[in-house]
């Protein structure tokens, strides 16, 4: 289970150090979203704010972003920045009710839907607060093909399952996107998987990427006892991955993009 209690300070100022992947992905679904200047926005699960100042900058002074993330140190970092159309708060995916209905013309998911346990809601939440003919965004590991780390992590475990060593508990395939945007009211308007390729210079910086973007629960779902074993095998098998120029691994991307009816 995903606990929103285990992020600290250093893990939310790392994130807004090392966080460069999902936040270069980000732009690219923004761009799916063809965000333009006065539109009014909403990224949900926002983190410390890189991509809602983003879009902030595309929609300009005549639009608004509003940015919310389960985790107050993050949001803490978020309200740090300086536009002047950017709001950032405290707030979940699935309850959007300090929204009006049809206040915005798109929201976006970046690398936040696979930590959502009631997609559903969330997703009929999100087609509530848009006016019909907005757009929904969604990005996040892909289930179909796991990304390095994942099967990395399960190899150095010993385990044939990804389910309990991943950071990501609810990944979605591409079907299942289909069916959660068609009955949260959305027509699927594109659905495609992208690969992305990280280079790490040590087996420290792909664990502490691996711990920031997971707010601490990376591995979390072990015992005490065994988290530390754990991390000793996967850093073990990290370093013999690695080289003189570091280590690549992939990551498998799915990018969806949803039309509310």
């Amino acid at each position: 289970m995903v606990s929103l209690t285990l992020d600290t300070p250093a893990l939310a100022a790392a994130y807004d150090l090392v966080g460069d992947p999902q936040f270069s992905h980000g732009k690219l679904l923004v761009e799916e979203l063809a965000l333009t200047p006065g539109e009014r926005a909403l990224d949900v699960g926002c983190g410390t704010g890189r991509l809602a100042a983003y879009v902030a900058d595309i929609v300009g002074r005549d639009g608004i972003v509003y940015a919310i993330d389960p985790l107050p140190l993050r949001v803490e970092i978020a309200q740090r920045i300086e536009r002047s159309n950017l709001k950032v708060a405290v707030g979940r995916a699935e309850d959007l009710s300090r929204f009006t209905t049809g206040s915005f013309d798109a929201v976006y998911f970046n690398s936040v839907f696979h930590w959502i346990s009631d997609q559903k809601l969330a997703l009929r939440e999100c087609r509530r607060a848009l006016r019909t003919g907005g757009r929904v965004g969604i990005s996040g590991p892909s289930k179909e093909h796991p990304h390095d780390i994942d099967v990395i992590v399960a190899q150095a475990l010993g385990v044939s399952s990804l389910t309990a060593t991943t950071r990501a508990p609810h990944k979605i395939d591409e079907q299942e996107l289909t069916e959660l945007f068609e009955s949260a009211g959305f027509s699927v308007a594109m659905t495609k998987i992208r690969t992305f390729e990280d280079v790490f210079q040590s087996s420290r910086d792909v664990l502490g990427f691996q711990a920031a973007s997971a707010f601490g629960n990376f591995l979390g779902d072990l015992p005490n006892g065994e988290h530390d074993m754990a991390l000793a095998a996967l850093t073990r098998e990290l370093d013999r991955l690695g080289g003189p120029d570091g280590m690549t691994l992939q990551r498998h991307v799915v990018f969806s993009v949803g039309v509310a009816r």
